[in-house]
């Protein structure tokens, strides 16, 4: 039996040979900027070997975590972009070309991966992708003096770009078929309530607040959107409700927004232990609804939230566009152009 101090031992073994190919690639950089060629193969092979090390050390002692399976892919990530970096400043242009198709590749599949909250299991071809990567920029450092080798170097780095391309199409449709029960609609005018109602038993709605029912801080509701509430509760929708983790300074926004539209507000500030997307906030909502979770739906602009209602067991959930153009600065200048890109790739 393995104690928790030993396990504890071994995720700090498997851990460090992980952060090695992070030293590596920053040493790596360096030996670039000081001109000193001949470290850089050593290093590259110390960093490719600890990859395979980790790996094998963590299935061996079976140590694996979510952490490590984040961490594992990013230092491989780091090392190989880097040493692309370096052959399109000091090798050829036509690295910058390899370098903007994996780096875009790695972009999409960690903020995947980070949006989504969950690991995607590297298909074959991702890993055929990698090793060949991995082998064509060893064969790149060992063409620097060997110029038959930097040939067979630009083959193995072109077949794995290819492959990189195959690898997106397959992850993109593994997404969309893994989300085959999202709905998506341009804003909440364009959903067909009383079709939810009679197709699927939905009796009662949670929408999210901003960027869906009202531009972002902003408390006043459209006309129009009002007017598409009315006609839910028409067609049998017989609950609405809002849904916020606002910070408690702004939950008399959230409360103005309610007194227009006749809905309860379930307010749940999010803890820093409930990292979106956290089902908390529909949870809470669900225990004070007279309707069960299987005659419900979500209403969101934003996909973190739509995951979030969806684990909750919310039967039938729909991603609307964003309403206005405002936002929160960060959201505005980051987190809103990957999730157009995720949404582009996936409808």
């Amino acid at each position: 039996m393995t104690t928790n101090r030993q396990r504890a031992t071994l995720s700090s073994i498997v851990f460090g040979t992980t952060a090695l190919r992070i030293v590596c690639a920053a040493a790596i950089a360096v030996c670039a900027v000081w001109r000193r060629w001949d470290f850089l193969l050593p290093l590259a092979l110390l960093a490719f070997a600890s990859d395979f090390l980790d790996g094998w050390l963590a299935r061996r002692w079976r140590v694996t975590s979510n952490f490590g399976s984040a961490f594992d892919p990013l230092a491989d990530k780091v090392v190989c972009l880097t040493l692309l970096a370096i052959a399109a400043v000091h090798v050829s242009v036509w690295y910058w070309i390899l370098f903007a198709i994996f780096g875009a590749y790695d972009i999409y599949t960690m903020t995947i991966r980070f949006v989504l909250s969950r690991p995607m299991p590297a298909s074959r071809i991702a890993k055929l992708k990698t090793a060949l990567l991995m082998a064509g920029l060893v064969a790149m450092l060992v063409g620097l003096w060997v110029e038959l080798v930097a040939w067979i170097a630009a083959i193995l780095l072109s077949v794995a770009a290819l492959l990189t391309i195959r690898s997106f199409m397959e992850y993109t449709r593994a997404i969309s078929r893994s989300l085959e029960w999202l709905e998506f609609s341009p804003g909440v005018t364009a959903i067909d309530f009383a079709a939810w109602h009679k197709q699927y038993g939905i009796r009662a709605v949670l929408f999210d607040i901003e960027g869906t029912l009202t531009p972002w801080a902003d408390p006043q509701v459209d006309n129009e959107v009002a007017s598409a509430l009315r006609r839910a509760r028409k067609s049998g929708i017989v609950q609405v409700g809002l849904v916020s983790n606002m910070r408690p300074r702004h939950s008399a926004r959230a409360a103005a927004v309610a007194n227009q539209i006749d809905a309860a507000t379930y307010h749940v500030p999010l803890m820093l232990a409930d990292r979106k997307p956290s089902p908390a906030m529909v949870y809470a909502a669900l225990s004070k609804l007279d309707v069960p979770a299987r005659e419900v739906a979500f209403v969101g602009d934003k996909l973190v939230d739509v995951l979030a209602a969806h684990r909750a067991g919310i039967a039938r959930v729909a991603w609307v566009d964003r309403l206005g153009s405002a936002d929160h600065p960060l959201e505005k200048v980051f987190y809103r152009p990957l999730e157009r890109a995720i949404k582009w790739t996936i409808r």
